[in-house]
């Protein structure tokens, strides 16, 4: 049931109906509580003078690709001789409000969240931190990990308690904006205006003037789930028929991209985030599943010996990271809390 809504809300927030302009006031009334919050947040949290802070967020409700945009610039940096840390919200957690945890491939997933633990087998070499408490979490982290030199924070763009050194904020080229409208209306976390003051906009696809497009694809190699030796390739699975399992922001993406490389996919969307369960990847059929290692996280206990993970590769303009390097070592400062963001995201009657 819970998917079923989740599917009918992201209907709604990408259509314009007449009810939508009745449901225009929630819009505006959302503008200005986040109007509200800039003013009373701003400049009142930490500025982690100390170490340079990148925010990688969305200003949309939704997967648009960021966690592994953030995965690939903490992976970029590490290379580069940059000691990163990496600050996840640990959403679907059972962190309390002031809970600070570091995070490994060990970690309990129902702890820190499916988010971190995946992040941390992606960067296994790069300390990662699951905290609700971003204002808590940057002092720990100055703290007791003296070596970081640059903290990338998973979401946060709307933290406006946080000064920030770069913004990056990623969209998904296809949905872009929905409807254009604000929460709860729309899937806006702010207008489309906010984008002006970011440094970098990363599209998820294809990317327009003033975008840096990602580029991600499908790894040919896939895993047997809890077997790491055991890989076949995803053209093993061409014009055969599998089940395509998927409980993250846009799944339909993740369906595409398979479909793409001829094979036959049974669908299975799932809210994200979610908890699986031995039942829900129980079919009466033996076709193999395929899912996301976001989902393979999850699924560390289940007893279905035909579970592939399907690893996402992700590759970003090197142009873009040569400019992150030239602002991490020229030490330059934002200073965005003298700025208003533009609020204004629906368009007039």
């Amino acid at each position: 049931m819970k998917q079923a809504f989740t599917l009918k809300l992201l209907q709604f927030w990408h259509t314009r109906t007449l009810i939508h302009f009745l449901l225009l006031p929630l819009s505006w009334l959302f503008q200005l509580i986040s109007l509200l919050r800039y003013y009373y947040f701003r400049g009142k949290g930490p500025t982690s003078a100390k170490i340079p802070l990148i925010i990688v967020g969305n200003i949309t409700v939704g997967g648009t690709g960021k966690t592994p945009l953030v995965a690939y610039l903490a992976n970029y940096l590490h290379k580069q001789g940059y000691t990163p840390a990496i600050l996840m919200h640990g959403y679907a957690s059972s962190l309390n409000k002031n809970e600070i945890s570091q995070v490994d491939t060990n970690s309990d997933v129902k702890k820190v969240g499916d988010e971190a633990l995946w992040m941390a087998s992606a960067c296994k070499d790069i300390t990662v931190l699951a905290s609700r408490s971003r204002v808590l979490a940057l002092p720990f982290i100055e703290k007791h990990f003296p070596k970081v030199d640059v903290i990338i924070c998973d979401d946060g763009l709307q933290h406006y308690r946080l000064q920030r050194d770069i913004e990056i904020a990623v969209i998904d080229a296809q949905r872009r904006f929905g409807n254009g409208f604000c929460l709860p209306v729309g899937p806006l976390r702010e207008s489309p205006q906010r984008l002006k003051r970011v440094d970098f906009i990363v599209a998820n696809g294809k990317a327009l003037e003033n975008e840096w497009a990602m580029q991600t694809q499908l790894a040919n190699t896939v895993t047997k789930l809890n077997d790491s030796h055991s890989q076949q390739t995803l053209d093993d699975f061409i014009g055969k028929k599998v089940h395509a399992v998927a409980g993250i922001g846009h799944p339909e993406r993740f369906f595409n991209m398979l479909r793409d490389k001829g094979i036959k996919l049974i669908e299975h969307r799932f809210s994200d985030h979610h908890a699986y369960s031995n039942k829900d990847l129980t079919f009466d059929d033996n076709y193999p599943i395929l899912m996301t290692e976001k989902d393979a996280v999850k699924c560390q206990r289940c007893e279905q010996g035909n579970i592939f993970v399907v690893r996402l590769e992700v590759k970003l303009p090197i142009e873009m990271m040569e400019q992150i390097l030239r602002r991490l070592r020229s030490g330059q400062k934002a200073t965005r809390h003298s700025r208003l963001p533009n609020l204004q995201a629906t368009p007039p009657l």
